[in-house]
């Protein structure tokens, strides 16, 4: 049905189809009716015989044209006008999924429509699918013209575009925005050239601003790393995840911003088992005490006495790590541990819980020297101990706590990379510095696991965040500068000097000269918007995800 609005607020329901020449003519007829009415009344004078001719004439062209007049929305109770919405709303969604349903066999007729003006196809060709409007007049003369129902007034309006929108897969916030901006405009833009492009703009823009970065796209390492930052939590711009250094000029991403050290930060922190969004004394305490407790619950109860092999294997280690350091500069400890394991298997007494925990914590020490001797010997003992403690578990037959240890010794690795960090420059007030840490995990984990990927997950992490989060380069290879903090103090200058030239007055030219100041921060701002961070990073994504909104505009009558 169509629906017309009179001045009174009132609504007449024309048929499909009607044309204009027709409505008017009726409208025309039922205030003439209504005046004659009135006059019959006593309250409106007419010339005699106008009256009965009007009334007589406009019940045969409303019996004709089913024309019903509805009364004014205030005039409605809230259950008729619920009633209205509902039914506009379900026919709405009925047409948008009947355009979307058909929406292979629309674009086909339209392309062969291309393909036969230009006659590459015959005019006679049938169409090899059904298209969507195909379907949606099926079903509207299946119904009795209820498919094409539209409520009337401004919220009916609004619900039907909704509907149609949700019937066509937009989802449901881009279909309500949808509705309501559509119509907003449409109402704002009546009856000017501007109103059919408004509407369409009210349907689009929504879709386009609730658009959200994505992953980043493509094979590449710098891709795959950008994506494990933002899997983190870490937000990452596109400029930086592409590593392009034009593009993270223009949205002011030159070097890491304080939120995504924070968020990198507190992402580190989580990996660790811990709540904690910061890395301070406090919070690492209580770090190492719950991993600590974890690993001591996976070995609690068992008897750990060093083999022979095990004692020879210690012996060797530090053997070889005299060998290659100048006496002056050996770690007595390395040789004490490999003695005292010694001691054991000859003993062959049972290791304490507390001495094990005193041999990690000095290797966790150990491992992160400066002196790359010291490291590898450290290694080679930490996996010693950990070999002699998983033969312990499973002699006991504790398979689920070797699973667990495993976990726990992980995240004490991770842990000890953390800890050297956060003693390092700029980690005072507890905020990570990516580059600082992952060279801490490359200490704490060994050169040879990290260069070939047998180093925790944690440090892929790290080493995601000092690649995509280093700050650029001040200058260009040739020496070009590429951070210039002169550029709105340059931009303020030529347009207050532009505006006084203009002879726009000294407000005006401070005006234009302020205006200059911030155009830098103001695009920075707009190229760090979503949407279009959206469209830069992935361009067939972001207007797929835009393009949703075809079907539903596919299914409108464009008022």
């Amino acid at each position: 049905m169509i629906g017309v609005k009179l001045p009174d607020g009132r609504v007449l329901q024309f048929p499909d189809g009607t044309d204009q020449a027709t409505m008017k003519q009726a409208i025309d007829r039922l205030i003439m009716r209504e005046r004659a009415d009135a006059a019959k009344a006593g309250t409106l004078e007419l010339q005699p015989g106008s009256a009965e001719r009007a009334a007589a004439m406009n019940e045969m062209a409303m019996a004709a044209l089913q024309v019903s007049p509805v009364p004014p929305e205030q005039e409605r109770t809230l259950p008729q006008r619920a009633l209205e919405l509902g039914t506009g709303l379900g026919a709405a969604t009925v047409r948008g999924a009947s355009q979307l349903i058909g929406l292979p066999g629309t674009l086909d007729d339209l392309i062969n429509a291309g393909l036969k003006k230009v006659g590459l196809i015959p005019e006679n060709v049938p169409p090899s699918r059904i298209s969507g409007q195909v379907i949606q007049s099926a079903l509207n003369d299946l119904t009795g013209g209820y498919v094409n129902y539209k409520a009337p007034g401004f919220l009916g309006g609004a619900t039907s575009t909704t509907g149609e929108l949700l019937g066509g897969g937009a989802g449901g916030k881009v279909s309500a925005l949808g509705g309501l901006l559509s119509e907003g405009l449409g109402y704002a833009t009546e009856g000017s050239l501007l109103e059919p492009y408004a509407r369409l703009a009210g349907v689009v823009a929504p879709a386009f601003l609730t658009g959200k970065p994505g992953a980043f796209v493509g094979d590449d390492e710098t891709a795959r790393m950008a994506n494990v930052l933002r899997e983190a939590g870490v937000d990452v711009s596109t400029g930086q995840g592409l590593q392009s250094q034009a593009l993270m000029g223009l949205e002011g991403r030159l070097q890491a911003t304080d939120d995504q050290l924070k968020a990198f930060t507190a992402s580190t922190m989580q990996q660790l088992g811990s709540t904690a969004k910061l890395a301070t004394p406090e919070n690492l305490a209580a770090t190492q005490k719950f991993i600590v407790k974890q690993m001591d619950d996976a070995v609690a109860g068992i008897n750990v006495i060093p083999s022979t092999a095990n004692a020879s294997a210690a012996l060797k280690i530090a053997t070889d790590y005299v060998d290659r350091v100048p006496a002056g500069q050996l770690t007595p400890r390395v040789r004490g541990i490999a003695n005292e394991i010694k001691a054991f298997e000859k003993s062959g007494k049972e290791i304490s819980l507390e001495r094990l925990k005193q041999w990690r914590s000095d290797i966790g020490s150990l491992t992160v020297s400066s002196d790359a001797a010291t490291r590898t010997a450290a290694h080679d003992l930490r996996t010693l101990l950990d070999g002699m403690t998983d033969e312990a578990l499973i002699a006991a037959g504790r398979a689920d706590d070797i699973f667990a240890l495993a976990k726990s010794r992980e995240a004490y690795r991770n842990f000890i990379g953390v800890r050297d960090a956060a003693s390092r420059a700029t980690a005072e007030g507890g905020i990570l510095s990516p580059t600082q840490l992952n060279q801490s995990m490359i200490r704490a984990q060994g050169r040879e696991a990290y260069a070939t990927g047998t180093s925790t997950p944690m440090t892929d992490f790290t080493r995601s965040a000092a690649a995509i989060l280093r700050p650029a380069p001040a200058t260009s290879p040739g020496g070009v500068r590429r951070i210039s903090e002169a550029l709105p103090i340059a931009l303020a200058t030529l347009a207050g000097g532009a505006g006084y030239q203009a002879g726009l007055g000294p407000v005006a030219a401070g005006l234009a000269a302020a205006a200059g100041a911030v155009a830098p921060a103001a695009s920075q701002i707009a190229m760090r918007f979503a949407p279009l961070q959206s469209l830069v990073r992935n361009p067939v994504r972001a207007i797929a995800e835009t393009a949703r909104v075809a079907p539903g505009l596919l299914s409108q009558d464009r008022r």
